[in-house]
């Protein structure tokens, strides 16, 4: 089989108890031309000083070690452009310091992608594991697909436009897609959604499945989806990048579902929020927010906004 160099990309924010597994998954792989770049993103813990315990070892394990430190925090999707423009490798695989692979993950994949050689994305199944588990002693969920996701050409786009089930730590990447849709958008959280938004719409970029468990993928509450304060600083954000990733790609997507989505959104959003009648001021701020994308809806009275809005969730909910 060709032997082709793949780059693994990290980012690592506050791992340190999760990185010695994470290396040893790494140093443990079958596959031997790899290329590591890792950026440890200025953790406050004591993550570094596991990088440096590791040093010797990676920097002997693979062809080429790029480890480095931010002196200030970067953010995942600054570090991932930045360690994408340096990676030399045919292949990039991104995985988070806190998960880890099966010890033939690398090899599976590059088997897969090179006797699929019109495959440019490959998505595989994982697993899905506790936050206590370690790779002596992993106590697995669940298989993240139960059945194959539809990866064929047609209608891609609208399936991950309308919900984005591509399972980004199974995502092996060909870095020539990288090169012709571009790095990830810095202005948006959702990053790995965006991206695949853009190379779905693109009928020359072509996706396989291949159907095995290759990634641990921890449920961690030091996660990057989990560092905020509040559930509702979480939520709120959630929601803002939601919106603003479905207008970045409303030209492709067509306006019907586009406006579509936004309105089950923020349905959604104001029975989580504003429902009650006490909350004058949450109320106004949603309704503005409505009035943006539909202005017919400043016609309704307050009461008919609110019985409208039950009558659409209970349809919602029996669907």
């Amino acid at each position: 089989m060709i032997n082709p160099l793949v780059s693994v990309l990290v980012s690592c924010y506050n791992h340190e108890i999760f990185l010695g597994d994470f290396f040893n998954s790494l140093i443990s792989q079958t596959y031997n031309n790899i290329e590591l770049i890792f950026i440890d993103d200025c953790s406050p813990d004591e993550s570094w000083n596991v990088v440096q315990k590791y040093y010797t070892s990676l920097t002997e394990r693979f062809e080429s070690c790029v480890i480095s430190r931010n002196e200030i925090n970067k953010g995942l999707v600054k570090n991932l452009n930045n360690m994408i423009k340096v990676a030399n490798g045919k292949y990039i695989k991104i995985i988070a310091s806190d998960d880890f692979l099966k010890n033939d993950a690398i090899e599976k994949y590059v088997e897969y992608m090179e006797t699929n050689d019109d495959c440019d994305i490959c998505v595989s199944n994982g697993y899905a594991v506790s936050e206590n588990s370690t790779l002596d002693n992993i106590d697995i969920i669940n298989s993240v697909y139960d059945e194959a996701p539809n990866l064929l050409s047609e209608g891609l786009f609208k399936r991950i436009y309308t919900c984005n089930f591509i399972f980004a730590p199974g995502v092996f990447v060909k870095k020539s897609v990288y090169d012709s849709i571009g790095l990830y958008d810095e202005d948006i959280c959702f990053e790995d959604w965006d991206m695949w938004l853009r190379a779905s719409c693109l009928n020359d970029v072509k996706w396989g499945y291949f159907d095995a468990e290759l990634i641990y993928y921890r449920k961690n509450s030091l996660s990057m989806s989990s560092i905020y304060i509040t559930i509702d600083d979480r939520r709120k954000r959630f929601i803002s990048n939601q919106l603003k990733t479905l207008k970045k790609h409303m030209k492709c997507a067509g306006k019907t579902l586009y406006y579509n989505l936004v309105y089950n959104i923020l349905v959604a959003e104001f029975f989580m929020t504003y429902s009650s009648d006490d909350d004058s001021i949450g109320y106004n701020n949603y309704i503005r927010s409505m009035i943006r994308f539909f202005p017919d809806f400043v016609f309704l009275n307050r009461k008919n906004k609110i019985d409208y809005l039950r009558v659409l969730k209970r349809d919602i909910l029996k669907k």
